[in-house]
């Protein structure tokens, strides 16, 4: 969909693939946050940097999981958990990518980041 030589349009599929059904939800949401914000998530984040060679989908979205996993931020960990399933990673690998960064996180929140990985990479 859309010219594969354009950032935007590759950023939109790559949206569409990560957020699914949610995506128009999202984009609303970050929208109502600051246009010009939304607009640079669209056409830089995903457009130019997410959609960039070198790693796959599923690979940038496992380094999501750990990174979001590892802050505590766990609306976005939920949603790129279940973004990498969508992209092509197994529930698994999901899961173990928390296992990978367990000493990072605060006490406590390891089971957390469990709970919602295996909530949302199986839905």
């Amino acid at each position: 969909p859309g010219d594969p030589q354009d950032p935007a349009a590759r950023g939109a599929v790559l949206f569409d693939t990560i957020y699914g059904r949610n995506a128009e939800g999202v984009r609303a949401h970050l929208e109502s946050l600051d246009p010009t914000f939304a607009r640079w998530i669209a056409e830089h984040a995903y457009g130019r940097v997410l959609t960039r060679p070198g790693l796959d989908a599923a690979s940038r979205e496992l380094l999501a999981v750990a990174m979001l996993g590892a802050m505590g931020h766990d609306r976005q960990l939920a949603s790129h958990a279940r973004g990498a399933v969508r992209c092509g990673a197994d529930p698994h690998e999901v899961s173990a990518v928390i296992d990978a960064v367990e000493d990072l996180l605060p006490s406590g929140k390891s089971e957390r980041a469990h709970e919602i990985v295996d909530r949302f990479s199986k839905s």
